[in-house]
């Protein structure tokens, strides 16, 4: 994890989430110099998941596009340098919907620098996912650019169920 991200990650955190978020579901959660786990109190169920089991891996999947949660199940999801290594974002998007309760939060950081980050980069998915979702979804661009400007393929996005 890089460490822009714990900063990005606990700040939404601190500004969007509240004490009534229950259930909290960590998409790719090894925990890699750093886990989000630690914004959390002992009061969340904090499921951390990912392809591979490691430290801060609760839960391994064997298919990141069929997430094993109930419709409208979770409170918040998180993703962090995750989504930009997917093929298909907006199927992990649409689970995430699904699983999403009507008020639930998803909170997702994807770095869209360099080559890799640029060519099918995650600002595609995003868009994708906001054209199925009209007027379900928003861009909350208060938390975009982080970094003060914006000069990548994709800006950073946080999206907020409307």
């Amino acid at each position: 994890m890089h460490s822009p991200s714990m900063e990005n990650m606990r700040r939404c955190v601190d500004w969007y989430v509240d004490a009534s978020a229950k259930r909290v579901v960590d998409l790719g959660a090894m925990n890699v110099n750093g886990s989000y786990r630690e914004l959390f109190g002992p009061c969340a169920e904090y499921i951390g998941v990912d392809l591979e089991p490691g430290p801060g891996v609760d839960l391994v999947l064997s298919d990141i596009y069929t997430l094993p949660f109930e419709d409208n199940s979770v409170d918040l999801v998180l993703s962090g340098q995750m989504l930009e290594h997917c093929g298909q974002f907006w199927r992990v998007f649409s689970e995430i919907s699904r699983v999403l309760k009507p008020e639930g939060l998803v909170i997702a950081i994807a770095p869209s620098s360099g080559p890799v980050h640029r060519k099918d980069g995650p600002n595609q998915a995003v868009a994708e996912f906001l054209r199925r979702n009209a007027g379900r979804y928003a861009i909350e661009t208060s938390l975009c650019d982080f970094y003060g400007h914006n000069i990548t393929y994709a800006p950073n996005a946080w999206l907020r169920r409307l």
